[in-house]
Order: C-alpha cells, then structure tokens, then sequence
C-alpha cells in the first residue's frame, strides 16, 4: 500500500491518532488485499486490477452513508485529515 511520500499503514495510523474516522477504501495491487483493509479498518478494498464503476459505486455508497441525517437531524460527514 504504497503512497508517494509514505504508506497507507502510516497514513491511516495518522488518522486514527487523531481520533478521526474517515471512511476508507483500500487499492492494491498486492495478493492480500483483504488482509491489508482490515489492517487499517477500511470499509472496503479493491485489488488490481479493478472495476472503475464498481470503485465509484462504492464511494457513492459511503458517501450517503457519511450524510445521512442523524438523530439530531444534522448530517455525520467526513472529517478531513487536516482538521484540528
């Protein structure tokens, strides 16, 4: 799970330690593409090669589901890696 400057074990390490959850789908060329999801808590994962319709039908799923009303009837969105 390589990035240009780190990794998506760093990166989502980061984020945890921020105490921020922030929906996460995994894309790998690696053989264990499931194992690398539920190491950094994604919500979903994709191996290489990959259907580009299924990847945005997934998105498109966890999106509705990050802005849905709550009780109090605001929406839960997303948080971004550079909040405070």
């Amino acid at each position: 799970m390589q990035l240009p400057r780190s990794n998506g074990w760093d990166f989502a390490a980061a984020v945890r330690l921020r105490g921020k959850h922030i929906p996460t789908i995994v894309v790998t060329g690696r053989h264990d593409a499931r194992l690398c999801a539920e190491a950094v808590e994604a919500e979903g994962y994709f191996a290489k090669p990959f259907n580009c319709s299924a990847l945005l039908e997934e998105v498109k799923r966890l999106t509705r589901r990050r802005t849905r009303p709550n009780s109090r009837g605001t929406t839960n969105r997303s948080a971004r890696v550079d909040d405070p």
